[in-house]
C-alpha cells in the first residue's frame, strides 16, 4: 500500500532544487502534503496541499544573520506557529512519514514527528552536513541526536551514507537513493562528424566549491593556440565578479563566454552545442562539499563526456576513463592535461555514449524514484520509529 508522505523543505521550491520536484511526480505516485516556511517559484512548481508556515519575522532573521556567531551554540527551533501549523496538517492529512530535505529542515521536523508518532526520513545534500555543523556547533549536535534517536536516512551518494553512519545512524536505517534524471527528456545527441574548436561547457551556480576561476586559468594554459577550443560558463552566483576578473586576467587566446543564468531552453541549446561538460568541483574554504551535482547527470544523459574531480559523489556517476575523466581537486597540472586529452573527439564520443548508458542503467529517474518509494514503504511500516526517550526539547 502506498504510504501517505509529506515532503518538508525550508523553501518550496527554488529552481536550483528541481530534483525535489522530480522525485514528487513518479508513475502516478505523489506525496500527500508539502510543509515549508517559504513558497517560491509557485508558477514553475505548483503543488497542493502545501502548508507554508512563515519563519521568524524579517527583523529577527536579519539580527541572527548579522550576529550569527552569538547564536552558534543555540539549537535551531520552529516557531510556535510553525509547530501548530505542521502538526495540524500532518494529522488532518493522516501523514504516515515525513521526508525532510536538508538536515537544516530535518532537525526542525524531528520534534514534530516524535509528537505525531511517525518516522522521519532525512536527505543530506552537502552544505547542511559539511560546513554548517562547523559554523553552528549546536546544530551539528542536533543532527547527531536526530540520527542516533532513530531518524531514517535516504543517501544520495555512498559518501553521504557513510557520513550518516559516522554521525550515529543505524546502518539498517540507511537507504541508497540516487537523485535521478529523466533520461527520456534529456535525450542522447549523436555528436559524430563534428569539427572545429572543441567546446567545453560549465553550467551551475558560481560558488567557491565550483572552482570556475581556476577552470578558466587552466583552460587558458591548456589551449595557447587560437581556434583550438571554446569555454562557455552558464550560471550566476556570488563569484560572478571573480569569474569575470579571472577571465580578464587569464587573457585566454581562445574564447571564454560568460553568459550568466540560462533558461532551460538555453541550457538545452548549450548542451547541444557542447562537446564536453566540465565541473571543477572542490571542497571550499568553509568545508562545503557537493552531494552529486544534478547538472553532471543531465549533461551525461545527452551523451556529453564529463571532466570533473574526485570529489564527493561524483565518482559514483562518472567512471574515470570510461565515461569521462576525473582529476584531483585543486590540481591545475592534471586539469590542464585532461582538458587537452578531451580535445580528442573520438575519445569524447566513446565516453559520451558510455555515459548515456550509465545514466539509463543507474540514474534513470523512474528507477531512482521506484527505489525511493520502496524506502517510503519500508520506513512507514516501521513499528517503532523513535528510540526510547523523552520527546526532544529542541
Amino acid at each position: 500500500m502506498i504510504p501517505r508522505v509529506a515532503i518538508a523543505t525550508e523553501e518550496f521550491l527554488p529552481y536550483t532544487h528541481i530534483w525535489i520536484y522530480r522525485q514528487m511526480e513518479s508513475r502516478g505516485r505523489r506525496p500527500s502534503l508539502v510543509l515549508c516556511r517559504r513558497r517560491v517559484e509557485t508558477h514553475a512548481f505548483p503543488f497542493e496541499p502545501c502548508i507554508c508556515s512563515p519563519p521568524p519575522n524579517q527583523l529577527c532573521q536579519e539580527i541572527k544573520a548579522r550576529f550569527w556567531y552569538l547564536f552558534r551554540h543555540f539549537p535551531s527551533r520552529l516557531t510556535p506557529r510553525n509547530r501548530r501549523d505542521f502538526i495540524r496538517a500532518i494529522r488532518d492529512q493522516k501523514i504516515e512519514l515525513v521526508h525532510a530535505h536538508f538536515a537544516t529542515m530535518a532537525v526542525l521536523m524531528e520534534p514534530i514527528c516524535r509528537k505525531a508518532g511517525i518516522p522521519l526520513l532525512v536527505t543530506f545534500h552537502g552544505f547542511d552536513v559539511t560546513a554548517a555543523p562547523r559554523r553552528w556547533p549546536a546544530y551539528g549536535e542536533q543532527v547527531k541526536r536526530m540520527l542516533q534517536g532513530g531518524a531514517f536516512f535516504a543517501a544520495i551518494t555512498k559518501e553521504m551514507a557513510d557520513l550518516a553512519v559516522a554521525l550515529g545512524a543505524d546502518p539498517g536505517s540507511v537507504y541508497p537513493s540516487y537523485l535521478g534524471v529523466p533520461t527520456r527528456e534529456f535525450r542522447f545527441l549523436d555528436r559524430a562528424g563534428r569539427s572545429g574548436p572543441i567546446h567545453f561547457l560549465h553550467a551551475g551556480r558560481l560558488t567557491a566549491k565550483k572552482g570556475v576561476p581556476d577552470l578558466i586559468n587552466a583552460f587558458a594554459k591548456a589551449f595557447p593556440a587560437a581556434g583550438e577550443a571554446i569555454l562557455t560558463i552558464a550560471g550566476d552566483g556570488e563569484e560572478m565578479d571573480l569569474v569575470r576578473k579571472s577571465a580578464e586576467r587569464a587573457k585566454a587566446t581562445n574564447e571564454v563566454r560568460i553568459l550568466g543564468r540560462a533558461s532551460d531552453e538555453a541550457l538545452e541549446r548549450l548542451r547541444g552545442e557542447a562537446d564536453v561538460f566540465v565541473a571543477n568541483c572542490r571542497t571550499d574554504e568553509a568545508g562545503t562539499r557537493e552531494g552529486l551535482p544534478i547538472a553532471i547527470l543531465e549533461a551525461a544523459s545527452t551523451g556529453l563526456p564529463i571532466l570533473s574531480t574526485w570529489h564527493a559523489g561524483i565518482p559514483e556517476a562518472v567512471e574515470d576513463g570510461v565515461t569521462g575523466r576525473l582529476v584531483p581537486e585543486r590540481n591545475e597540472k592534471a586539469l590542464v592535461a585532461s582538458l587537452r586529452e578531451m580535445a580528442d573527439r573520438s575519445l569524447c564520443l566513446e565516453w559520451g555514449r558510455a555515459g548515456r548508458r550509465r545514466m539509463e542503467e543507474v540514474f534513470d529517474l523512474d528507477k531512482c524514484n521506484d527505489n525511493l518509494w520502496m524506502a517510503y514503504e519500508s520506513v512507514a511500516s516501521s513499528p517503532r520509529p523513535w528510540r526510547d526517550g523523552a520527546e526532544r526539547r529542541d
